[in-house]
């Protein structure tokens, strides 16, 4: 019974000195910019320059169609010596008892994860209906 008492003294403390920080921090952030003395149109044209600068920024990191066919080709590539090199290490296991399961499945679980990477890519660049 003691410990909860306790337990009900610590919260209420707590409580209490949130509520404290919230009245206290309440002044130091204004209600509006108006009251900093920036008018609404000064803070438009604040905001117009940032806002024109994000968009500059946005098509300067835009890919090519050309290097995101380039990037798409070159996944591919690797999925098909991924999948081969699988397809050879389960025959060794099957044909010729290697040792290779290890190898075999980490192989696959590699071409699995790249085969779904290249998917994804391709559907969210060249959506049909993206256009």
């Amino acid at each position: 019974m003691l410990a909860r008492l306790s337990y009900v003294k610590e919260t209420r403390v707590v409580f209490i000195v949130w509520i404290l920080l919230l009245i206290l921090g309440l002044p130091a952030f204004p209600a509006s910019a108006a009251q900093d003395g920036v008018s609404a149109g000064e803070s438009s044209q604040v905001m117009q320059g940032f806002t024109e600068l994000s968009l500059q920024k946005e098509k300067s990191l835009e890919m090519s169609e050309k290097k995101k066919h380039i990037v798409l080709f070159g996944m591919g590539i690797s999925l098909v010596i991924l999948i081969l090199t699988t397809a050879g290490l389960g025959l060794a296991m099957v044909l010729y008892r290697k040792p290779v399961f290890v190898a075999h499945m980490i192989c696959a679980g590699m071409s699995v994860t790249l085969a779904l990477v290249h998917a994804i890519a391709a559907m969210i660049w060249f959506f049909p209906f993206q256009r």
